[in-house]
């Protein structure tokens, strides 16, 4: 268990992990406040290894470092294009506060797709022969100008998440949940990830890429991918998705591995955090307890394993 003391971006963050009944312990998450130093973002993640802990570990210590890379990027060509506009005189007179991007959440989504892939084909150029899934999410404060010349341009706060496989991010809006990864959490019985398997030259033997994987999108696997194989049958190309984040109806998003979510629905999840915010209340627990997601995530992880899960369950919540 652990959570973000004092975090700048985020109102609370907190994080539980159990091995559960595995032998090892093949999860991790990554959680950084004031990601691009600034108060305006953060990233946080959630990683599930599979076949050793090799994969995670290196997703875990260089997904975000491609992610920073990329997006500073597009912070980069946003100064250039705003001291242009001011015809090349001075500093733009940004600080970590008022530090935001103009980019489009398709030119974000892109960065995160990028720093992906390279992450992706690093890992398997060093020869590491684990996978993992993963669901990366990041909150950014967004720029959007009616024009060009527009001196006040609207502000918005986005929730991005990215993800390869049955790692999942859901986010509770006005007491409901609302998944923010794919429905079919990538899975290779999915129509859609089964014809991409097959157009690959792969097949699915018993609801499993070539026999072996259940997931048909996930980091590693070299066996699966170029150049073991003629094309990557296992994809490293992750589903983005970017939600303008509203204060009065968006209260947090949860962060877990497939350790939780083989034996908990989206709303089931949601519905126990609010739960435990309304007994902690009771409780004395003041709704701004810099530890309540912390609590929350323990939760979720003992629900988990009182439901008979066997896998190793990794949950992190964030409170927006």
């Amino acid at each position: 268990m652990g959570y973000a003391k004092r975090p700048l971006s985020v109102a609370a963050a907190g994080w539980s992990e159990d091995r559960g009944m595995r032998q090892e312990m093949e999860d991790g998450f990554v959680f950084v406040d004031g990601f691009l130093n600034s108060s305006n973002f953060a990233f946080f993640a959630v990683y599930d290894g599979h076949g050793g802990m090799d994969a995670m570990q290196y997703c875990q210590d260089f997904v975000h470092q491609n992610c920073y890379l990329e997006l500073s990027k597009l912070l980069e060509r946003d100064k250039a294009a705003a001291k242009k506009g001011r015809g090349g005189e001075g500093d733009t007179g940004e600080d970590d506060s008022t530090l935001a991007l103009s980019a489009s959440p398709e030119e974000v989504a892109n960065a995160l797709i990028y720093a992906f892939k390279t992450t992706d084909v690093s890992l398997i150029e060093i020869g590491v022969q684990a996978g993992a899934t993963a669901c990366c999410c990041l909150v950014a404060k967004h720029l959007f100008k009616d024009t060009p010349a527009d001196e006040h341009p609207r502000t918005a706060k986005y929730l991005y998440a990215a993800h390869l496989g049955d790692a999942r991010a859901v986010l509770c809006r006005r007491g409901h949940a609302a998944r923010l990864t794919s429905m079919t959490d990538h899975k290779a019985n999915c129509p859609k990830e089964r014809a991409r398997v097959h157009q690959e030259g792969g097949t699915i033997i018993h609801d499993r890429v070539n026999g072996m994987l259940a997931i048909a999108r996930a980091f590693g696997d070299y066996q699966l991918k170029v150049p073991f194989q003629r094309r990557d049958i296992v994809s490293n190309l992750p589903d983005v998705t970017g939600t303008e984040i509203y204060p009065e109806d968006d209260l947090f998003v949860i962060l877990a591995c497939d350790g939780l979510w083989d034996v908990c629905s989206d709303q089931e999840a949601v519905t126990w955090v609010l739960e435990a915010l309304t007994e902690f209340h009771f409780m004395g627990i003041p709704y701004d307890h810099p530890r309540r997601a912390e609590l929350c995530s323990r939760i979720l992880v003992e629900a988990a394993l009182g439901r008979g899960s066997t896998d190793n369950v990794t949950v992190q919540i964030v409170f927006l």
